[in-house]
């Protein structure tokens, strides 16, 4: 079993990369991929902490936000070999999320919640957060009594129409998977449910951006049921993508979804890892009228 979507300190999860890697030991995990949302600062304590377990194969990964018109769409970034470009374009995917939290702060505050960025910059043993996101807000929210629960958090505060709603400014999803592909590592649609798209205009979505260089579809998730996931890998397998899989675990951010299982009956299976070790792009013509 595997689990190629996980969430550290460095973004918006509550166990540290090395904490990460030791859990997915303890699991008996085959393979294990960090990919917090747009930085990669987590990479290097993953890989270092990797090296006390040689069974379990440590991925480098990320999860880049994306613009598209009426979709919620991210794309996973997985077997990355080379950090530093990642690392340089997170400074520019960076500095724009810290605007739209400086404008988030003064929403809130205009609506008289006492929240500040100082207290959103560090972590609840007061340390400095290397990004700060809209769970971090509802955290904070919460904390404070403004809430009673993450959900209330976003659907009464932070999504669209909401005193706090500020737009994302993502980078446009082609040029986000070209990115990818040009500096070596895997592309792959995370979550398609959270598109909300149904099924039709979903593959024609998978279409279009396979010819951008996507090799992949996130089949296995948290959040895919049973019948989703069979949809998922069905879809897959009839356009020429790799499926991909993981549990999109937090930590206690999110305690209804643990690291490998997900919410309890999540298993992605080793053999879908051949293809993201050795950078497949697509599924060749070949296999696809074998599986037919």
């Amino acid at each position: 079993m595997i689990d190629l979507h996980t969430h550290s300190t460095c973004s918006d999860g509550s166990d540290t990369p090395s904490q990460i890697i030791a859990k997915a030991a303890q699991l008996g995990l085959k393979a294990v991929a960090l990919t917090d949302h747009d930085v990669v600062d987590g990479l290097a304590e993953f890989q270092s902490a990797a090296k006390a377990y040689p069974d379990l194969i440590a991925l480098n990964g990320v999860e880049l936000a994306v613009s598209w018109p009426d979709a919620d769409v991210e794309i996973l970034a997985l077997n990355i070999t080379h950090a530093a470009p990642f690392a340089e374009r997170q400074q520019l995917l960076l500095q724009k999320r810290n605007e739209a939290n400086f404008e988030r702060v003064r929403l809130l505050q205009k609506i008289g919640f006492d929240i500040t960025m100082e207290e959103l910059s560090r972590d609840q043993n007061g340390q400095p957060r290397k990004v700060v996101g809209r769970p971090h807000f509802a955290e904070l929210m919460l904390k404070k009594g403004y809430v009673s629960s993450f959900q209330e958090a976003f659907r009464k505060y932070m999504l669209e129409g909401c005193p706090a709603y500020v737009p994302r400014q993502n980078p446009p999803l082609r040029e986000t998977v070209e990115f990818i592909r040009a500096n070596g590592a895997f592309a792959s649609l995370a979550h398609p449910v959270h598109t909300k798209m149904d099924n039709d205009k979903l593959a024609v979505f998978l279409k279009k951006i396979k010819g951008y260089g996507l090799s992949g579809v996130e089949c296995y998730h948290s959040d895919h049921s049973p019948e989703q996931i069979c949809s998922y890998l069905e879809m897959a397998r009839k356009i020429g993508l790799y499926p991909t899989g993981g549990s999109d675990y937090h930590g206690l951010v999110h305690p209804d979804t643990q690291l490998g299982i997900g919410k309890g009956g999540l298993q992605v299976p080793d053999s879908i890892l051949d293809p993201i070790l050795n950078g497949a792009r697509c599924m060749p013509a070949r296999r696809m009228k074998q599986e037919r």
